[in-house]
C-alpha cells in the first residue's frame, strides 16, 4: 500500500515494473447463547476427552473494525479491573502522538496508555462511536465471549480505504511475531466493487500475509446481501433482447444543494466476451400511489446498442443520454470498462436521472439495461435498487425480463481463496431488555435456521463460499454508549443485541483462538481442514455431503474440532529419509524427548527450531541407540530433527522426569 501525490500517478503508471494500480475502495461493516450454540462452553470447561480447559490463553485476537470501548468491563482482567486485556490500539484517524513502527499515519496506543486512561491518571481521545467494533470484539474475545483469555489488538480502520485493512493486518501480525504468539484476525466488513473471484489486490496481499508462516489466520464476514437481490447475471443471447430494471435512489448533492437520483453499478465480464456482448439503456417514468404500490410504468426512450469492446477501446468513459419528449435531459449514463486481470474486465455504470414531476407524477425514473449477443455479464448494484418481484407491484414484464438474485454476493475480502469466510444463522429468538420486558421473535424465526440476510456464493470463478456458518442473528455482546434503543439493550444495560454476518465471523475468530491455544503451530490450511471436517449438520443445513453456497461446510462446532486428533499435541507432521518435522507442545509439560535409532552406528543428530536456528547437536557414541534430549527451556513450535551418517530415527517419545 502507498500514500502518493495525485500528480505522480501518471509517471508511476508508465513504469515497466507496475502492472496495476488500484485506488482504495470504501468498505461497509457487516453488522452467552452463542458460545453454547457453537459448543465453546464445553471447551471452556475442559470436558473429556480434553485434558484441560481452553479459553484462548497466549493467543492474539486481532480486530479490524470501528474501534473498541476501552472502558467496558468485558475487556478488563476479571481478577484486576484496573488491567486491560487490550495489548495495543492503532487509530487510523488519529493525528497526534506516536505512529506505529513502519507506518506514516494514525495514532498508536499502548497497553500502558490504555490502562492509565481506565484508571483515570490520563484520558485517551479514543472511542468507538459506531459501536460495531466493540460488539464484534466482545463476541470474539470479551470476558463473556468465545476466547475470554486471549489478548486483543484493535485497529480502528478507515472504512473509506480498503488498503487500510492490509496495513491493519500487517500491524497486528507484526506484534504477534515480536511476542512469538499465534494470531487470528477478524474483519467484519467488505465491499462489492471488485471481481468477486479473489483477485482483488486486497485479497492477494492478505493471502500472502496469512501463508507467510504458521500461526496466522484471517476471518471475514460473508456479507449481508442474502435478501437484497443486488446481483444480476445476464447471459446474452444472439438476436434476443434481454433486459432488467434498475432504480436510481435519491442522493443529496452538497455542492448544488439539490437531490439527484443516482444509480451505481459494478460489473465483471470475461475479456473474451467483450466483443460478443452489446448493451443499450432505456428510461421509464413511474407512478406511485400513496401506499407506494406501482400502478403504472411508461417507457420513454432508449439508446442505440454498442459492444462492450467498443467502450473498452475508448480508454475513457462512454456517455449515453436519454431525453424527455421536450428534449430536456431525462438521464445521463456513464460507462467505463477496463481490463482488471488476464481473464476479466471490470465495468462501471453510473447514472444521474433527472426527476420530472410532470412526467412521472409522484414517482421517479427507472433505468432499463438491455443486452444481446453471447457471453456472460455479472452486475452488482452498489447504490440504487433492483426490481426482483414485478408482479408484487402489478408491473408487466415479458419473458425476456431477467430477475436479479442473491447469488455471488460474498463481499471482498471474503472471496479470497485462503481467508475463512463466515455465513450466519439464527442465534436466539428471546431476551429480556433493559426495561424488563421480554422480547420474543420466536414466531418469526427459529433458532438454528439460516439468517435471511446472510450472503450467498459462489465466487465468479466457481469456488464455494462461505466456508462455514456460525450464529449471527440476534447476538448479545458488549455495548458502547452510542446505542439507546432499550428493546435491544440487555437488562444490565451493558450489552446489546445485533444481527449480521459481522456477528457470526467473530464466533469463528474466537473458536480459532481456542485451537491455537492447544496447538499454536497450526497453519491456515490445517485450521481450515480441522474446522470444515468437524461441522454440525441438522434439519436446516441438510446432509451437506459437499459444501454449498449457503452454509459452506456446515455449522461451527469448536468442541468437535478441538478434540479432533489432527489438532494433536506432539504429532509427527512429516517424516522422510533422515529427517523429521515434529511439533513440541505443550512445554514444559514434557521435559525431555527420547530418540530411538535404528542401529548402534555412530551418527550426528541436529535439531532446528522453526526459525532455522540450531537448538541441539549431538554425536552418538558406538552402541548408543537411545538419546535423551532435554526440552525444558524450548518454546512450543515446529522442530526439524536430522540424523546423519546413515542412522535413521525410528521413534520419538515424549517423556517426563
Amino acid at each position: 500500500t502507498a500514500i502518493i501525490p495525485y500528480k505522480t500517478l501518471e509517471a508511476l503508471s508508465n513504469s515497466e515494473d507496475v502492472k496495476h494500480i488500484q485506488l482504495a475502495k470504501s468498505m461497509q461493516p457487516n453488522t452467552n447463547e452463542l458460545i453454547k450454540n457453537i459448543k465453546a462452553i464445553k471447551v471452556h470447561q475442559g470436558e473429556k476427552p480434553l485434558n484441560k480447559p481452553y479459553k484462548g490463553k497466549g493467543v492474539i485476537v486481532g480486530i479490524i473494525d470501528s474501534g473498541i470501548d476501552i472502558e467496558h468491563e468485558d475487556f478488563r482482567d476479571p481478577k484486576d479491573p484496573s488491567k486491560s486485556r487490550i495489548l495495543a490500539i492503532w487509530d487510523h484517524y488519529g493525528s497526534q502522538g506516536k505512529k506505529p513502527e513502519g507506518f506514516s499515519y494514525g495514532r498508536e496506543y499502548t497497553k500502558e496508555e490504555i490502562e492509565a486512561s481506565i484508571n483515570g491518571s490520563s484520558k485517551l481521545n479514543f472511542y468507538d462511536g459506531y459501536g460495531h467494533g466493540t460488539h464484534v470484539s466482545g463476541i470474539a474475545a470479551g470476558n463473556l465471549g468465545v476466547a475470554p483469555e486471549a489478548d486483543i489488538i484493535v485497529v480502528k480502520v478507515d472504512f473509506d480505504k480498503s488498503t487500510s485493512s492490509i496495513d491493519a493486518a500487517k500491524y497486528i501480525f507484526n506484534i504477534a511475531d515480536k511476542l512469538n504468539r499465534p494470531c487470528v484476525i477478524n474483519a467484519s466488513y467488505g465491499f462489492h466493487n471488485t471481481l468477486h473471484n479473489g483477485s482483488d489486490p486486497t485479497e492477494i496481499m492478505l493471502n500472502e500475509l496469512i501463508n507467510e508462516k504458521p500461526g496466522r489466520v484471517f476471518i471475514a464476514s460473508a456479507g449481508n446481501d442474502g435478501d437484497s437481490f443486488i446481483h444480476l447475471e445476464l447471459e446474452a443471447k444472439p438476436n434476443i433482447e434481454q433486459w432488467s430494471w434498475f432504480i436510481p435512489f435519491p442522493n443529496f448533492d452538497s455542492e448544488t444543494n439539490k437531490s439527484l437520483n443516482e444509480l451505481d453499478l459494478y460489473g465483471a465480464v470475461k475479456n473474451n466476451d467483450l466483443d460478443k456482448i452489446s448493451i443499450a439503456f432505456g428510461l421509464d417514468s413511474t407512478h406511485f400511489t400513496q401506499s407506494e404500490i406501482i400502478i403504472q410504468s411508461k417507457y420513454i426512450k432508449g439508446t442505440d446498442y454498442v459492444t462492450l469492446k467498443e467502450i473498452a477501446d475508448l480508454n475513457s468513459k462512454k456517455t449515453f443520454t436519454i431525453n424527455y419528449g421536450d428534449n430536456s435531459l431525462g438521464a445521463k449514463i456513464e460507462v467505463t470498462i477496463a481490463k482488471k486481470c488476464e481473464e476479466y474486465s471490470e465495468i462501471s455504470i453510473q447514472v444521474n436521472e433527472t426527476y420530472r414531476p410532470e412526467q412521472s407524477n409522484e414517482g421517479i425514473g427507472w433505468i432499463r439495461l438491455f443486452t444481446k449477443g453471447s457471453g456472460n455479464l455479472h452486475l452488482w448494484n452498489l447504490y440504487g435498487g433492483t426490481m426482483f418481484s414485478p408482479e408484487k407491484f402489478e408491473l408487466e414484464v415479458d419473458d425476456k425480463y431477467v430477475l436479479p438474485d442473491h447469488f455471488y454476493t460474498i463481499n471482498t475480502p471474503g472471496a479470497a481463496k485462503d481467508i475463512i469466510t463466515v455465513g450466519a444463522y439464527v442465534n436466539r429468538t428471546k431476551w429480556v431488555c433493559s426495561s424488563g420486558k421480554e422480547i420474543d421473535y420466536s414466531n418469526e424465526c427459529k433458532i438454528g435456521e439460516f439468517a435471511p440476510f446472510s450472503s450467498h456464493g459462489p465466487t465468479i470463478d466457481g469456488r464455494v463460499k462461505p466456508d462455514i456458518s456460525a450464529p449471527g442473528m440476534y447476538v448479545m455482546s458488549a455495548l458502547t454508549n452510542s446505542v439507546f434503543d432499550n428493546e435491544i439493550v440487555s437488562e444490565d444495560g451493558k450489552h446489546v443485541i445485533e444481527s449480521g454476518t459481522s456477528m457470526s465471523a467473530p464466533a469463528v475468530t474466537g473458536a480459532i483462538a481456542l485451537l491455537f491455544e492447544k496447538n499454536p503451530t497450526l497453519t491456515n490450511k490445517e485450521i481450515c481442514d480441522i474446522l470444515f471436517t468437524n461441522t454440525d449438520k441438522d434439519e436446516y443445513t441438510g446432509k451437506l455431503t459437499t459444501p454449498d453456497n449457503k452454509w459452506g461446510h456446515g455449522k461451527l462446532n469448536i468442541f468437535r474440532a478441538i478434540t479432533d486428533n489432527s489438532v494433536g499435541i506432539n504429532e509427527i507432521i512429516t517424516s522422510y529419509k533422515h529427517q523429521l518435522i515434529y511439533t513440541i507442545y505443550p512445554n514444559p509439560c514434557n521435559e525431555y524427548i527420547q530418540l530411538k535409532l535404528n542401529s548402534t552406528n555412530s551418527c550426528d543428530i541436529e535439531i532446528y527450531n522453526s526459525m532455522g536456528s540450531l537448538v541441539y547437536k549431538h554425536k552418538t557414541n558406538q552402541q548408543q541407540k537411545n538419546i535423551k534430549v532435554n526440552t525444558n527451556s524450548w518454546n512450543p513450535g515446529l522442530y526439524l530433527i536430522k540424523s546423519y551418517n546413515g542412522n535413521i530415527i525410528e521413534q520419538i517419545k515424549f517423556m517426563k522426569n
